[in-house]
């Protein structure tokens, strides 16, 4: 009986009561582990809402694909 998506004692707080049953639903912005470049960093899906990360200075990001990018050099050529 263990219920690892519980984060509280009120599920009613943000929504309609089953929301919680859903793996997917509009109340998510992205996917859990998903990545997006942003400019000199980028975007991850923590919980279903993005969390921005920048990269080290003089790095830009670079998109692999929906789920995997890497911070390189700006300067170089793609």
């Amino acid at each position: 009986g263990d219920t690892p998506n519980s984060s509280g004692s009120s599920p009613n707080s943000s929504g309609p009561s089953g929301i919680l049953n859903l793996p997917l639903s509009t109340a998510v912005n992205c996917i859990e582990g998903q990545l997006s470049c942003s400019g000199t960093g980028f975007n991850t899906c923590v919980f279903g809402q993005w969390v921005y990360r920048d990269c080290n200075e003089g790095l830009a990001c670079k998109q692999v694909n929906d789920f995997d990018l890497y911070c390189d050099y700006s300067n170089s050529s793609s």
